[in-house]
């Protein structure tokens, strides 16, 4: 992903000033490093992400607050969101960590390059689909491992579809964002749209009753 794509003018010049005052430096561009300074690549993803996190904080605290309203809407009830930070995760890390069955759905968010993962948890599913039929709404595990019944995919459509609205929403201050749905899975497993070798960028978002 190109990092114009998500810095503002400013950040993008303040990025460059603190690269160009470290080439400016003494030793610089000689080939020969200082004691206990190691050469750093930063065109590297791992910088690339690290440097970006910011930014995505904000733009994920945004796609939080859009949802928080779209699910009223959807569900014509106040449920809270809370966006956790975005954190660098590698791809086996996060998947080890997801249960079965959850709905990972692989997008793409043109002009951003590559796919993305929207991944909602079974809790989540059966959650929406107890507060949408007039249930408490509680968080609850199921007592087996199972696929989604026809309407708990069918909320999943709709729990997608939003997301997308919210995502394009989200990321206005920064880019035209156009979110176009790949395929989905219940294993995570199974996708493999994604180079498991590279950094990834993940955030988190806490749904629950009010």
């Amino acid at each position: 992903m190109s990092t114009d794509q998500f810095l503002t003018e400013d950040e993008r010049d303040a990025l460059m000033e603190v690269v160009s005052s470290k080439a400016g430096e003494p030793g610089a561009g000689t080939g020969v490093f200082q004691e206990g300074a190691q050469p750093y690549d930063l065109a590297s993803q791992d910088y690339a992400i690290t440097s970006l996190l910011p930014v995505l904080d904000t733009i994920h605290e945004r796609f939080a607050h859009r949802l928080r309203i779209g699910l009223f809407e959807l569900m014509r009830r106040d449920l809270s969101v809370t966006a956790g930070s975005i954190e660098k995760r590698g791809y086996t890390d996060l998947t080890t960590s997801l249960s079965v069955p959850c709905s990972v759905n692989v997008i793409g968010m043109t002009p951003l390059s590559g796919p993305a993962l929207l991944i909602f948890d079974a809790e989540l599913i059966f959650m929406i689909v107890d507060t949408f039929f007039g249930g408490t709404g509680r968080l609850y595990k199921s007592a087996s491992v199972r696929d989604f019944t026809t309407t708990e995919t069918r909320f999943i459509q709709r729990l997608l579809h939003l997301s997308f609205s919210c995502l394009e929403q989200a990321w206005e201050p920064y880019a035209t964002l156009k979110c176009t749905h790949f395929n989905s899975e219940h294993k995570p497993q199974f996708i493999t749209s994604l180079n498991p070798n590279e950094p990834l960028a993940v955030g988190t978002v806490q749904v629950g009753g009010d």
